[in-house]
This record gives C-alpha cells, sequence and structure tokens, in this order.
C-alpha cells in the first residue's frame, strides 16, 4: 500500500549549489515503537509522510493528504483548530506526538496528533 501510494510522486529541492535534486525516500524512527516518519533520502531528510502501526500498514499520511479532524469528548483539538472539520497535511514535523501541520478548510492552522485525525480515502 504504502509504495502504490508513493508511485509516480517525486521529492525535489535545491542542492546548495543550486541545482534541483530528485530524492528518493526511506524511513526514520520516532520515539514511538509502531510510527515512523517517510523521510527524503539526501542531507536534508524531508519528513513527507508517517506510518501509524507499520505491520498492517493501515495508517499513512502523506503531504497533501485530505484529512478529517475530530475533536476529544470535550471538544478540544489543538491550538489553532477550534472546529472540527476537512483539512489538508501541509507540514510533516519531527515531534512525539504532534506530527501533522494540518490546514483546516475553514483556514484554520495547528499541529494535530494522530489520535485526532483521519485519511479521506478517494
Amino acid at each position: 500500500m504504502i509504495l502504490e501510494r508513493l508511485q509516480n510522486c517525486t521529492l525535489t529541492h535545491t542542492s546548495k549549489n543550486g541545482k534541483l535534486v530528485t530524492s528518493s525516500f526511506r524511513l526514520e524512527e520516532t520515539e514511538w515503537a509502531n510510527h515512523w516518519l517517510i523521510v527524503s533520502d539526501d542531507e536534508k531528510a524531508i519528513p513527507i509522510g508517517v506510518i501509524e502501526e507499520a505491520c498492517d500498514f493501515e495508517n499513512i499520511y502523506l503531504l497533501g493528504d485530505r484529512v478529517k479532524i475530530e475533536s476529544d469528548v470535550m471538544g478540544y483539538i489543538t491550538p489553532g483548530i477550534r472546529y472540527p472539520g476537512l483539512g489538508e497535511i501541509v507540514e510533516i514535523r519531527r515531534d512525539i506526538d504532534h506530527y501533522y501541520g494540518v490546514l483546516m478548510d475553514n483556514g484554520e492552522f495547528g499541529y494535530v496528533k494522530s489520535a485526532r485525525i483521519a485519511r479521506i480515502l478517494s
């Protein structure tokens, strides 16, 4: 499944000498035993995705994925996002739990943890 979702994806960036470089991907361990970051296989190691529960590959999130954000039972989501709804993953960062930088359709932005996010299958 991960290879299917990454197929035809290209990650490019500008190198130190100003040339456009295409990168491949590798996995990077996180603080959690069952979570891995998908990062570019170059000196920048840019996070472009997260694999959760890698034994079944059910929860894979990539930059650009459309997601549904939910609140906890008290209505809390994360700083910057007040209302549940739909959005897009626009950033993935190295963090103990709040990997996903999500830009909501209503313009709100925040870093969301795994418990609040679900990928919308297309």
